[in-house]
């Protein structure tokens, strides 16, 4: 896993909103990066929903959020009508974002909590919140708000 503090990686990305580019959101908006390891899963399901349902507070934090699995577009796109998810849900079917982000891509179950971690990648494109697990909503919101306030004092 990359450290807070480091520089995130940008990356490209095809999603259930067309092709995403972290690097255009630099300077402008804190970016969250939800890595989930499956499609249709309970908890996978139920972090999804609460990012979905929260989206207005990300909005309003001038975050913005992108989902990402290895899964292709096709059963990502599936998925989001499933659940009408608003974000993008972006494919990574070669392993190359996670790996990126030094996110495991073991395909052993018992691991499965190593590929479930959350980002948030600042203003300023260093990494202020990186965790593993199903993170809270309000935790990560807090992340957000962090390099919010340290953006406008620069």
């Amino acid at each position: 896993m990359l450290d807070v503090g480091e520089q995130a990686p940008f990356f490209m990305g095809n999603s259930t909103k067309g092709v995403v580019s972290t690097e255009e959101y630099k300077g402008k908006n804190a970016i969250v990066l939800i890595f989930y390891p499956k499609i249709g899963s309970p908890i996978c399901t139920q972090q999804l929903n609460a990012v979905e349902e929260a989206l207005p507070q990300y909005e309003s934090a001038e975050a913005k959020v992108f989902a990402i699995n290895p899964a292709d577009l096709a059963d990502h796109q599936a998925f989001a009508d499933e659940h009408h998810y608003s974000f993008p849900l972006v494919t990574d079917h070669e392993g190359l974002i996670q790996e990126l982000f030094g996110v495991d891509k073991g395909l052993l179950r018992l691991f499965v909590e190593q590929k479930r971690v959350v980002y948030v990648i600042g203003r300023n494109g260093q990494i202020v919140y990186a965790r593993k697990g199903n993170r809270s909503t309000d935790e990560i919101l807090e992340a957000v708000g962090s390099d919010a306030r340290t953006s406008l004092k620069a």
